[in-house]
């Protein structure tokens, strides 16, 4: 669909009439576009229906990164719930055992799902429920599945709002301005899906938005420290956010080290690990994976080659084509 000529309340209205969801959800990870998104969403004509706004820790955010999004959210009065994310975490952990850290595309769309996209399956199932069903922590912290799910809820739909960008890179360039998550009741909505970086730039001095500190330091919006491109390293992490470094990370690293002769910095140690590739489970990446949303970010830019991932990886089913 061409949505030069639409204005961002047609496009919302758009999505609106053509879905019918019970739920507008925006995604806000403290990155730039998100944050632009968000606070759009927050000045259209939502036709009555109820405006949430999340955000998923994947239990890899940066130090200080929940304190960053709750403190802006809380600036602008947003309805803001974040989703701890702690089983999308666990099976992610699962998947390094088996096939060690990702660092290609294929790979990082795989793990993508794990760290965020249960999450916002689980946010479609908690916030299609009716208003009068529906139930969460007075905190705003902590999601809290509903006692019980109504029949007449099954099948209500939601929509999420995104700061996907088509100018951001080429894997984005193609991305509609709404879409379908799979065979789901839930839709993406890229609301500014042909905003330019320029806009984007724009945009934040008009309206005075806030700066996002992780961008200098741990190389990303914070939200998730996957490192799929390398684009940080661990000693680099210490520094910037030592509690994740020693917290979650650290068992990361020592997974891909005990199983995969592999470093979270993505290098080489001695010998094969305590796996053979005989042993590996081939894992295909989920066809219901959330599409476009992580991968595409402006993290590829900086990325290994070819060459590299070949000698440093083992994993042989995450091999780009």
């Amino acid at each position: 669909m061409d949505i030069k000529n639409m204005s961002l309340q047609s496009r919302l209205d758009y999505a609106i009439e053509k879905i019918k969801p019970v739920a507008v959800n925006i995604l806000f990870s403290g990155g730039y576009d998100s944050m632009i998104a968000s606070h759009i969403a927050h000045g259209l004509d939502m036709h009555g229906i109820p405006l949430r706004t999340w955000a998923v820790d994947t239990q890899l955010s940066a130090d200080g990164w929940r304190d960053y999004v709750n403190g802006v959210a809380s600036a602008y009065g947003w309805d803001f719930n974040i989703f701890n994310n702690k089983l999308g975490f666990i099976r992610f952990l699962e998947q390094c055992i088996i096939m060690g850290l990702p660092r290609t595309k294929k790979g990082h769309k795989y793990t993508m799902n794990k760290l965020k996209g249960v999450a916002f399956q689980k946010i479609h199932a908690i916030t299609k429920q009716r208003p009068k069903h529906l139930n969460l922590d007075p905190d705003k912290c902590h999601h809290v599945m509903p006692v019980e799910t109504k029949k007449e809820n099954y099948r209500n739909k939601t929509l999420f709002i995104t700061g996907m960008r088509r100018d951001e890179s080429p894997q984005r360039a193609d991305i509609p301005m709404l879409q379908r998550f799979g065979d789901s009741n839930f839709y993406w909505l890229a609301l500014i899906a042909d905003y330019s970086e320029e806009d984007c730039v724009q945009y934040r001095i008009n309206n005075d938005l806030p700066d996002n500190p992780f961008y200098n330091t741990v190389k990303g919006s914070g939200d998730c420290q996957c490192n799929w491109g390398r684009f940080i390293t661990y000693e680099a992490l210490k520094h910037f956010s030592p509690k994740l470094a020693s917290g979650n990370v650290s068992i990361i690293d020592a997974i891909n080290r005990y199983y995969h002769s592999t470093t979270w910095d993505g290098e080489k140690i001695t010998g094969y690990g305590q796996l053979s590739f005989k042993d590996k489970v081939k894992q295909e990446p989920c066809e219901k994976t959330t599409p476009f949303l992580c991968q595409g970010c402006s993290r590829t830019k900086v990325k290994p080659t070819k060459k590299q991932i070949e000698k440093i990886y083992l994993q042989r089913s995450f091999t780009d084509d």
